[in-house]
């Protein structure tokens, strides 16, 4: 595979919805409206997490609070599309047509104006039916999950309403920055087998007209398998997006998982790589 076809892969999803909005990878020109919103998901009791197959047991406290965010973008002709972006491992497509099922009717937001994109973090709860065959669940464990999954639900809608509803006039730019820590497990078994790595960090602000920084919407190609343990976080998208934020007050930050199914990070295994 070329070095180019490598590298737009790993750029598909926000390219997605630069696509959806018509945003090109340079300055937006006037026009564009924006609104952003956040809501806390930490599971309130104890949760099974996805990710590993070998945990035994589940969640023993909050190491980072787990958040939904939504980003709202209007062009000069009033089309509005989103992006949501949520700290869990993924989404069923059972849970991605309830969302989509329920922004139609609440906002009228078509299929095509919807990007729904996860972190793929591996601390993050077991949600709707997606890989329960490899968890030892227990009915209470059941239980549980079905109604963090449904307040889950509920929850994504609001964001998006609530980005929605913040829509006003804002200036928009796309750039690209470099990070090193993912490598191809390949590599890390034989170390002479070459394995495809997209090291780009595309970039997209949001900021109103007057300056003031409103969003940063930044993706990477990478599983986010530093930790392992069972204490509830977002690993390392979680914790940049936090190093972002109080980097930039006021501001919410957003992470877009690019094609990084056979990329892990390393080092890693300690909160403090994540």
């Amino acid at each position: 595979m070329k070095k180019e076809d490598r590298l737009m892969k790993g750029r598909c999803v926000l390219m997605l919805l630069f696509s959806l909005v018509g945003v090109t990878p340079i300055l937006a020109e006037a026009g564009w409206k924006a609104g952003v919103a956040k809501v806390k998901i930490t599971p309130r009791e104890s949760i099974w997490l996805a990710g590993y197959s070998s945990r035994t047991r589940p969640s023993q406290g909050v190491l980072l609070d787990l958040y939904a965010k939504a980003l709202a973008i209007e062009d000069e002709t009033g089309k509005i599309s989103v992006l949501l972006s949520v700290d869990l491992l993924g989404f069923t497509k059972k849970m991605s047509q309830a969302v989509l099922e329920r922004a139609w009717k609440s906002l009228g937001i078509r299929r095509a104006e919807l990007a729904i994109n996860t972190s793929h973090t591996h601390s993050g709860p077991v949600t709707g039916s997606l890989l329960r065959l490899v968890y030892s669940l227990s009915s209470q464990q059941e239980d549980v999950v079905s109604r963090y999954s449904a307040e889950l639900l509920e929850q994504c809608l609001d964001v998006i309403k609530s980005a929605v509803r913040n829509i006003a006039p804002a200036d928009l730019a796309f750039g690209h920055g470099l990070a090193g820590f993912a490598v191809n497990r390949r590599r890390v078994k034989l170390r002479y087998l070459p394995g495809p790595v997209d090291h780009d960090v595309p970039v997209l602000t949001v900021r109103q007209t007057d300056g003031k920084l409103l969003a940063i919407v930044f993706g990477y190609a990478c599983h986010a398998t530093v930790l392992n343990e069972y204490q509830i976080n977002g690993d390392w998208p979680g914790y940049a997006q936090k190093s972002l934020e109080e980097l930039h007050p006021g501001a919410i930050a957003m992470f877009v998982a690019g094609c990084g199914a056979d990329l892990n990070p390393l080092p890693r295994r300690s909160v403090e790589l994540a």
